[in-house]
């Protein structure tokens, strides 16, 4: 049975949601959560998507509101598995600041936003609380 858990980054006003279970699960809870009028581009990148390494967790972005969905394949515990969270997560982090132009840059501190982030992102999608049961049809 699929997960599903919001993680929502104040300063922002953004969001990601983790998804433990596989893309076909993922499809159905697009279908269900993302009115196709909405966030027509996002809905249709994940519902168009065929396959990812079977494995491996992928991010997929909203470019219209700076939103996006990590899928993991299960709850993550072996340190390949929290690295492979940790990457996409850190996909997640570049996005969201890019949406609210966020520089990257490494001259004094002009990193912390982007570790703090990851750091808030990951923190919370290791945390086991606050998932939620996604019951597919």
């Amino acid at each position: 049975m699929a997960e599903v858990k919001y993680i929502h980054c104040d300063p922002y006003k953004r969001g990601i949601h983790v998804f433990i279970g596989n893309l076909d699960e993922l499809k159905e809870w697009v279908v269900k959560e993302y009115d196709a009028s909405d966030e027509e581009d996002f809905r249709n990148f994940v519902l168009e998507t065929k396959s990812i390494p079977k494995a491996m967790a992928q991010f997929f972005y909203s470019y219209s509101n700076g939103n996006g969905v990590a899928l993991i394949p299960k709850f993550p515990k072996t340190p390949k598995e929290i690295a492979s969270v940790s990457h996409e997560l850190l996909h997640a982090t570049f996005l969201i600041l890019n949406y609210c132009y966020v520089e990257y840059n490494d001259e004094s501190c002009g990193n912390e936003a982007f570790t703090y982030l990851h750091e808030h992102l990951l923190i919370n999608a290791l945390e086991k609380e606050g998932y939620e049961e996604f019951k597919n049809t």
